[in-house]
């Protein structure tokens, strides 16, 4: 299975983020069910982070100009193939 990708900054905006999941919003369109590869780019006070989720929610919230913006949840992984990791309290 290919992994998809994206680049906080670039693909998607975080609007949120948990210890077991991160809330996006960008223009990409990710498929709920499948893992993704989200790329955070290095700043100056962390390097570049790479985790694998797998896509829980996404859904088109509102048009931009010309084109739809997403936004959902994905669970962070325990594996590159997609095992979410359990929400909190479970």
């Amino acid at each position: 299975m290919t992994l998809g990708r994206v680049q906080v900054g670039r693909d998607v905006s975080v609007l949120a983020e948990e210890d077991d999941l991160i809330l996006l919003e960008g223009p990409c369109r990710l498929r709920p069910g499948h893992p993704v590869v989200i790329v955070s780019p290095a700043s100056d006070d962390r390097p570049m982070l790479i985790r694998t989720a797998l896509v829980w929610t996404w859904t088109m919230v509102r048009r931009g100009s010309g084109r739809p913006v997403y936004e959902g949840t994905c669970r962070w992984s325990l594996s590159a193939m997609g095992t979410p990791v359990p929400p909190a309290g479970d």
